[in-house]
This record gives structure tokens, C-alpha cells and sequence, in this order.
């Protein structure tokens, strides 16, 4: 029988409320899961499944990064959960993308991004199938991972269920406050108490989330079903949009230029907020998006934008016959600024949220920091959250 007192109650079932849940339960914590869904419906299990460290710049958040690296290989290994282990492949489409290539791979010798450079014929061991003739070179980073959107969080649920951890489905949070928390079918107490709710910014403490500094994302995203299996790339796929999306390439003095560049030759990129990445499934289907709309949450698919991404992903590979199995839109809490927010909105309950796109590559690494925070880090007993 399931129990009613807690060390720690997560809400939400999402990657964050998931990694606290892990990060807890490892240092011998009771723990229980509540999510208002039959199952996780959320950004977690609507995007590519990277892991990115090459997207993060260096700093407290790396750090965290290069912990969640480390989790998810044990959690690959223990949990049994598919993943692709070999990195990510940037490619240049043009010489300024190429520029910013060499640039990053040169200021950053030092940092653990574990880059290459690669000229055509090296590419082409990746990328059996290459459109463009003004590919000429790309950087391979040894330090991302690809899991199955569609089966990571799954598989971790059963790991957790496997470790102890209760998870209740389908079960709303109706009130919380310090020590208890009242779903729609019970009455828990817990000496934590952490909300990890993702886009759902109405239910619990809504005033508290309005006052941080947040916004609404909602991205777009298809699986394609590809006729030729031998054309797919061997890699995850990043392409210059890329390169203006994640910050840790800002470092780079012709970052401007392209980016100057990019929104004159196609404005809709600016617009829609593209970021041209290509994925592959277990199944050996191709993951393509993503689009970024700010502001509010979109239910209502854009073929547009659909249209936009097919054509891109056209100019850079080949994948021959396909056609599009799936489309889907995700929509996560992006906190401006910085890289998430921590809110104690009562004594001893506290809302974490806010990670964007970083979902998948900083969670476990943050859990384990408020985990330990919230011990005391070995001053106070283990099982006793402060």
C-alpha cells in the first residue's frame, strides 16, 4: 500500500519533477510523484531527446550540464533507456557559418566540448546523402547524447517505480501548502514539497510565476518516415539556424554577421524562430523541426511552418522518399535571462521551472544541486530535509 507521509513530493512528471524525484530517492528519501495527466503529455516527451552540452556556455549551468551527462549514462545503462551516445554534427552552409565553426573551435580548446573540425569527405561518413554543394565543413562534438522523446521519460518512470517512488497519474494538485499537499483523490504531507509543473502556469501559484521574468514557447516538430533506411544520418544534426539559437556560440566575433545574414536571406527564420535540427528514432524515422513562437501557448499546427522545415532540411541532406507520419506541437516555460527559476513561495515548498529547451540537459545536474541543498550537504542527517 502506498503511503500518505512523504520526505519529498514532487508535482509534475516531466524531466524536472522526474530528476528531483531520482536525486532524491538515491539519498534514501521517501518520495512521491503527482501528475495531473494519465501520463507525461508535456515538452518532455514532445522534442528531439538531446542531451546538448555544446549548447550551454561556461559557468554554473556547464557544470550542471556535465553532471547530467554523467546521470544520463548511468540512467542509460540501469534504466535500460535507448540512446545514441556519439555526439552531435553542426554543418556550414556557408562561409560565415564555416567562420564561426573555426572560431568556436578554437576559443573553446580548453573547455570540454570535445570538437572537430571535418571537411567534406570526413562528413561523409556521418551524412551518407548531402544536398548542398557549399557544404564544406562541419564540427563534430563528441559530447551530446540522443534518448527517444518517446520512451525516455517512460522508461525512467519504470526505474523510479523499480526504486521505490510513488507516482500517482492523473491526479490534480487542488492545494498545497507547507507539510501537505490535496490532490483531487487525496491527502499527502511531506517535509518537501516541489513544483515542477511546466506550461501549466494556472494551477498552483500562478501570481508567483507571473512576477518572474518568463514567457511561453511553443515549438513545432514531424516525424518522417523514410523509404530508404541508408540515407539517414548517422548523427544528430545541427545547422547554422543552430548556431544563432544557442548562446554558448555568442563567443564568436562573426556571430553578428551571420546572424545579420541568416534573417536577410530568409526573414521567415526570425519570424517563426527556426532551428533546423534533424534526429533519428530507434525505429529509423527522422525527427525534423523545430520552430520557436513566443508569448503564448498555440494548439493549431501551421503547415507553413511545416513546409518551411522540409525545404530547409532539403537544401542540407537528401534523405530521398519519405513521407511526413507525424506532427506535433510542444510548448515549454522559458525563463528570460537566465536559465531557470527557484521560488520557496512557502516555507518549505518550492517551485522550480522555467529551463526552456535545456530540459533534457540540465535537469538531473540541478536536481541533484537542490537535493543537496536541501540536506544541508552532509551537515545535517542524510534523510533529514532541512
Amino acid at each position: 500500500m502506498k503511503s500518505n507521509t512523504y520526505d519529498l513530493i514532487v508535482g509534475g512528471a516531466g524531466i524536472v519533477g522526474l530528476s528531483h524525484a531520482l536525486a532524491a530517492v538515491k539519498k534514501g528519501l521517501k518520495v512521491a510523484v503527482i501528475e495531473r495527466t494519465p501520463k507525461p503529455m508535456g515538452a518532455s516527451v514532445r522534442n528531439f531527446g538531446f542531451y546538448w552540452l555544446i549548447g550551454q556556455q561556461n559557468g554554473e549551468h556547464f557544470d550542471l550540464a556535465l553532471r547530467s551527462r554523467e546521470v544520463w549514462l548511468e540512467m542509460i545503462q540501469e534504466a535500460k533507456i535507448w540512446a545514441r551516445k556519439r555526439g552531435s554534427l553542426f554543418l556550414a552552409n556557408s562561409k560565415t557559418e564555416a567562420d564561426v565553426l573555426d572560431e568556436f573551435h578554437s576559443l573553446t580548446q580548453n573547455q570540454p566540448y570535445e570538437t572537430t573540425l571535418l571537411n567534406r569527405d570526413e562528413l561523409g561518413k556521418y551524412i551518407p546523402s548531402m544536398s548542398s554543394s557549399s557544404i564544406e565543413k562541419g564540427l563534430l562534438s563528441a559530447t551530446e547524447i540522443q534518448v527517444s522523446p518517446f520512451q525516455a521519460i517512460f522508461q525512467l518512470i519504470e526505474y523510479l517505480k523499480f526504486k521505490g517512488v510513488d507516482i500517482f497519474f492523473s491526479e490534480p494538485i487542488l492545494y498545497v501548502e507547507t507539510g501537505k499537499v490535496i490532490t483531487s483523490s487525496r491527502t499527502l504531507t511531506a517535509k518537501k514539497v516541489l513544483l515542477s509543473t511546466g506550461s501549466d502556469i494556472y494551477s498552483l501559484f500562478p501570481e508567483e510565476i507571473k512576477h518572474q521574468n518568463t514567457t511561453l514557447c511553443t515549438l513545432q516538430m514531424m516525424k518522417l518516415k523514410v523509404h530508404d533506411k541508408t540515407k539517414l544520418p548517422k548523427l544528430p544534426i545541427a545547422t547554422g539556424t543552430s548556431l544563432t539559437h544557442y548562446p554558448s556560440f555568442d563567443i564568436c566575433p562573426s556571430m553578428s554577421k551571420l546572424k545579420e545574414q541568416l534573417s536577410a536571406d530568409s526573414p521567415l527564420l526570425n519570424e517563426w524562430g527556426i532551428n533546423l535540427m534533424i534526429g533519428t528514432t530507434p525505429s529509423k524515422d527522422v525527427i525534423l523541426g523545430d520552430s520557436h513562437e513566443y508569448g503564448t501557448e498555440k494548439f493549431k499546427n501551421n503547415n507553413e511552418i511545416n513546409e518551411f522545415l522540409i525545404n530547409q532540411m532539403k537544401e542540407i541532406i537528401d534523405l530521398g522518399d519519405f513521407k511526413v507520419q507525424e506532427t506535433w506541437n510542444g510548448t515549454y516555460l522559458k525563463t528570460i535571462g537566465k536559465a531557470y527559476f527557484h521560488s520557496e513561495v512557502e516555507e518549505n515548498v518550492h517551485l522550480v521551472n522555467g529551463l526552456g529547451s535545456n530540459g533534457m540537459t540540465l535537469s538531473f545536474g540541478l536536481a541533484e544541486k537542490h537535493i543537496k541543498e536541501w540536506l544541508g550537504e552532509g551537515i545535517h542527517k542524510e534523510k533529514e530535509l532541512i
